[in-house]
């Protein structure tokens, strides 16, 4: 994408100069870095549930597997880092942006 820039003087024609839009990253397209929190659903949690559920699958296994109590360990610790992360950011989003937290869903 380009744009022109009006540069001074009389006989300095437009020049066209390529945007500095950068393609990659999290925040580039947020107007506001708040505006990261402001769409946050509770269908987050179901990946949290998810995540827990296999843990738990994995260590009430009857099969005595090596590595299985350690793999369901594991992703019982990244379930819990990742409900306590989506809590923090939950309440980010109750603080920052209470019109969106509070607005019915459209209806179908």
């Amino acid at each position: 994408m380009t744009q022109l820039l009006d540069l001074p003087g009389p006989d300095k024609p437009l020049i066209p100069v390529a945007s500095r839009h950068i393609p990659f990253g999290l925040l580039n397209e947020l107007e506001r870095p708040e505006h990261l929190f402001r769409d946050l659903g509770p269908n987050w949690f179901a990946a949290v549930m998810g995540t827990g559920i296999v843990a738990i699958a994995g260590a009430s296994l009857p099969l005595s597997m090596p590595g299985l109590r350690v793999f369901a360990t594991v992703v019982w610790i990244m379930a819990a880092v990742a409900l306590t992360a989506l809590t923090a950011a939950w309440a980010v989003h109750w603080v920052r942006c209470p019109d969106r937290a509070r607005a019915m869903p459209p209806t179908r």
